[in-house]
């Protein structure tokens, strides 16, 4: 439930000595097509935010004009209302795009067959469609903006009630909205971003932020209008935020807990200061420290709730206490410096004011006269065009942040993935202490499946030959078979039964009957250890014969594994 941890550089492990649990990626086939989960629901929820009021080639519901299998929203959802349209325009376009995203599109898919194997097959958002149990356009804004003029409240608006029942913010964030509410929560939204001119010049560029009071009830809404259609129980604004936000409830009682244990910490570390100054100075370890966790149940043979552990050591890989160096596989051609700066330096190593330096040259920095003209020249730059040799494969960088007092050395690989390619990574590079040997070690797995593929395919190819060459009757391969099997029988001087011929000596001997068919058809089973051929009888032969079994002899069957 909780830990207390004492952190000194170079006596215990710090916050980044140990690697972190990586967020949950779900695939996109699962959040675009097949969800089952409402977390499923809350991510295509966001992309659609993504899609619509962000940049829309990020989101994973952004589709190309021309791509093999269009959706029927994109067109809907590119015919954005002209400007100075105002709320009216902004809540009919909001309507078209609903209609389309959780109606059209959706029944498109079901009628074509794509859920037909399914158990539970999707329902199209029936709300959205004029009719029984529907509204149409019209009635749809004149919903959205009568209940506005009226000066009922909502959600979107901040306000303490909503639509005017009189309760309290604190009970509709844990209502489950039902699908009419939800799409009146969307259109709102439409409304405010884009008849405010002051909000609709930043569209585009909008980002999810649970606590956006206009983001989080469009993820909220939209979440609950997906999970209707898939069958999945719905979700309340409140239960919809952790998920989005990833919020892990926090108890009053463990925090509590914590807080004291961390004085108590902090006591064993100021007592070793009262120590004379000429015995060695002491370390956090000396003065008794512990890692104390917190836990749920009863757990040991004391049966503790709070379970005391020594210190753990520093982690000599460690990127922040050890500097040590850290790897990085992108493509170097294509990936900009900004990209850089802002996905990895600030968004996967949690750097405030970074500064990039290759060979002792900088070329960006951040924080405290820092050159803005060198920033605004190099950050649209791909990472190989850029100065001072640029960033390639192998390149060494050095990464400094005098705000967090913080120097990383990153060693870039360079590396290319087609697109559609299983082994890319969604998010275009990969980052760890092993990224170079695990992307080396996909590369050789892809390469040994190509090679045990065409070895395979090399086995079958010489198998359906043998087979063919064994099909061939009346001629070919077997009727040579057949007459150098004459010739051997006539040599060995009556081995078999049948007709009869002469023999060198003037006698008659048996000649192998070689004609197939019916019951008079053997088998000719060769060892290969003692190089005798034996007769094996396949039905009832014509004629006795001497030698080795007395029966027919007919071709070997070759079978092969």
């Amino acid at each position: 439930m909780g830990q207390v941890n004492v952190i000194k550089k170079g006596e215990a492990a710090c916050y980044e000595c140990e690697e972190k649990a990586t967020q949950k990626v779900y695939p996109i086939c699962t959040i675009r097509s097949t969800p089952d989960k409402p977390v499923h629901c809350v991510v295509w929820a966001k992309e659609a935010y993504k899609l619509l009021f962000g940049p829309q080639d990020a989101s994973l519901l952004f589709e190309g004009l021309d791509a093999p299998e269009p959706s029927l929203y994109m067109p809907v959802v590119l015919a954005k209302p002209g400007e100075g349209g105002g709320e009216e325009a902004a809540v009919r376009y909001g309507v078209r795009v609903l209609k389309a995203l959780f109606y059209d599109d959706l029944e498109s898919r079901v009628a074509k067959g794509l859920y037909k194997s399914k158990e539970v097959q999707p329902v199209p958002v029936a709300c959205l469609l004029g009719g029984e149990g529907g509204k149409t356009e019209e009635e749809w804004v004149e919903k959205v903006l009568g209940s506005q003029n009226s000066g009922a409240a909502s959600s979107s608006t901040h306000e303490e009630t909503k639509n005017g029942n009189g309760k309290g913010k604190a009970d509709w964030t844990r209502e489950v909205w039902e699908p009419e509410a939800c799409v009146v929560e969307l259109l709102r939204v439409f409304a405010a971003l884009y008849s405010d001119p002051a909000r609709s010049q930043h569209l585009g560029a909008y980002e999810f932020d649970k606590d956006d009071l206009l983001a989080m009830p469009f993820v909220a809404a939209a979440t609950n209008l997906r999970a209707a259609s898939f069958g999945i129980p719905a979700q309340s604004f409140h239960d919809s935020k952790g998920i989005a936000g990833n919020i892990v409830p926090a108890i009053a009682t463990t925090n509590a807990m914590a807080a004291g244990l961390q004085v108590l910490e902090a006591l064993k570390i100021l007592r070793t200061s009262l120590l004379p100054p000429s015995l060695p100075a002491p370390t956090i370890v000396d003065a008794g420290c512990k890692v104390n966790y917190i836990v749920r149940a009863y757990a040991g043979r004391k049966r503790l709730l709070l379970q005391p552990t020594a210190l753990h050591p520093p982690n000599p890989a460690c990127v922040v206490c050890n500097r040590s160096g850290i790897d990085l596989v992108l493509n170097t051609h294509t990936t900009t410096l900004a990209f850089l700066v802002e996905k990895v330096l600030k968004g996967k190593l949690s750097f405030s004011q970074p500064s990039v330096l290759i060979g002792g040259d900088i070329i960006y920095e951040e924080g405290e006269d820092s050159d803005e003209t060198l920033a605004a020249l190099n950050l649209p730059k791909a990472l190989s065009k850029l100065p001072a040799g640029g960033i390639k494969h192998e390149t060494i960088m050095e990464i400094d942040d005098m705000s967090q007092e913080l120097t990383l050395r990153i060693n870039v690989y360079h590396q290319e993935w087609a697109e559609g390619e299983e082994e890319a990574p969604p998010e275009g590079f990969v980052l760890g202490g092993g990224a170079k040997q695990a992307i080396e070690a996909a590369a050789a797995g892809a390469a040994a499946q190509k090679e045990m593929r065409e070895k395979a395919q090399s086995l079958y190819a010489k198998e359906e030959e043998v087979k063919e060459s064994l099909r061939v009757g009346g001629g070919g391969a077997k009727k040579k078979k057949r007459e150098d099997e004459e010739e051997k029988a006539a040599a060995a001087g009556g081995r078999g039964g049948g007709g009869e011929m002469e023999g060198p000596a003037g006698g008659q001997v048996k000649r192998p009957r070689l004609e197939g068919g019916g019951k008079d058809d053997v088998v000719m089973v060769v060892d290969d250890d003692d190089e005798e051929e034996k007769g094996v009888k396949g039905g009832e032969g014509e004629g006795g014969g001497g030698g080795g079994g007395g029966g027919q002899h007919q071709e070997a069957v070759i079978c092969l594994d």
